[in-house]
């Protein structure tokens, strides 16, 4: 009576090789000889399986098949390792490390983040296309040799600006207008101002001072 008990639980299983031939959503169709197997995709078979792959199955007498790997792939697709569910990649004691020759590309449709203690990027051409970004951050520095910006509206603010460039061209089409609680300009050789029309004007006093004026 154990014996017939022990055998009822454990039913007998059989290993073989197949070729799938049908994916019907999450099962598989493989054939085994003559004859056709429904299978699952084993929790271990990282590889997921395609029409026209050589695999190998377990079978059991209680009517359960599984794919366990994938052997060999006969016809040229995209490899694809499926997991079900949240899944973590994890080194404790070394690198990981992700290379592909024609590239690299993660995808996602909700988020993704990247969290480390130090962040490296190197490329010899970069694209960035974000239609909302924020940084928030102590110290930025950046080392360039070219910089162009085209936009449509830019707002700045600052507590404190300072700028220090060898040479400074700027053309304003329309209006420039500044808008200061002081402003003192100093020249060290030359200060000219020109217009078709000048405008100056003061609530209270003007003052022009120099060993010489000429006017007119």
């Amino acid at each position: 009576m154990d014996n017939l008990a022990r055998q009822e639980q454990d039913p007998t299983m059989f290993q073989e090789m197949g070729v799938v031939v049908e994916i019907e959503r999450e099962c598989f169709w493989v054939a085994v000889g003559d004859s056709r197997y429904r299978a699952q995709k084993a929790a271990g078979c990282l590889l997921y399986p395609e029409v026209e792959d050589k695999v190998l199955v377990v079978s059991s007498s209680a009517g359960e098949c599984y794919i366990l790997s994938v052997l060999e792939r006969t016809k040229s697709t995209r490899n694809r390792l499926l997991f079900d569910g949240d899944t973590e990649l994890l080194s404790p004691n070394g690198n990981l490390q992700l290379a592909g020759k024609q590239g690299v590309n993660v995808t996602s449709p909700s988020q993704i983040r990247i969290v480390s203690t130090n962040l490296q990027v190197v490329a010899e051409q970069s694209e960035c296309s974000i239609s909302h970004l924020s940084y928030i951050g102590n110290f930025l520095e950046g080392k360039v040799a070219l910089v162009k910006l085209m936009a449509g509206k830019m707002e700045s603010i600052f507590d404190c600006l300072r700028q220090k460039v060898k040479r400074s061209y700027r053309e304003v089409e329309d209006i420039d207008q500044l808008k200061a609680g002081k402003i003192d300009y100093n020249a060290e050789r030359l200060m000219s101002l020109r217009g078709k029309y000048s405008v100056v004007t003061a609530k209270e006093n003007i003052k022009i001072d120099g060993k010489m004026i000429h006017m007119g």
